[in-house]
């Protein structure tokens, strides 16, 4: 499956191909990973790829999305990549953390998410929070986001916002909107 965010961004992987990895995520539910920048090797070798499943289920079940087939494809790149997509589809010039590009229709593909590592990493850094932990915030939003949520009112940030507190501590991830003094990745 490629999805819009690949088609948009150039893969930065040494020979050119993004690296692909499919998390099942329940029946008939699933995450393709396209990985083109190499600096999220390590978090996403490392992440507990149970959590991976946890918070896309339960932001699915808030969409009542968790009952069909589910496709959703997230790439993983780096900054470059996310300001041509956000200066493409935002029009602003910046890289930034997370975009969601909802599917057009209603079949099975959900629609795409991307990332960009340095944006995440500097965030969980400031933040003092785990990358990993910050990734699934970010994963946690993005599919939110697919499902129709959005932050352009205060009502509807807090909504989103609570959804995602309730989400993320499912598996233990602190509020993600606090800052926070922990050393570990």
């Amino acid at each position: 499956m490629t999805s819009t965010a690949e088609r948009q961004a150039e893969g930065k992987e040494e020979d050119g191909e993004a690296e692909s990895f499919d998390i099942p995520i329940a029946t008939g539910i699933s995450a393709e990973f396209s990985l083109t920048d190499p600096s999220w090797k390590p978090m996403f070798s490392a992440l507990n790829k149970d959590h991976v499943a946890e918070v896309i289920t339960l932001a699915l079940r808030e969409g009542e999305f968790h009952e069909r087939p589910v496709e959703i494809a997230i790439c993983l790149g780096d900054d470059h990549q996310m300001a041509k997509l956000n200066a493409q589809f935002r029009d602003k010039a910046e890289p930034t953390n997370v975009l969601s590009f909802p599917a057009a229709d209603l079949g099975a593909h959900l629609g795409d998410i991307a990332m960009g590592f340095g944006v995440v990493a500097h965030e969980a850094k400031e933040s003092g929070k785990p990358i990993a932990d910050h990734f699934l915030h970010l994963l946690t939003h993005g599919v939110l986001h697919l499902l129709g949520y959005d932050h352009m009112t205060d009502d509807d940030a807090e909504d989103m916002e609570t959804t995602e507190r309730r989400i993320l501590a499912a598996i233990d991830i602190a509020d993600p909107y606090q800052s926070q003094s922990v050393d570990r990745v």
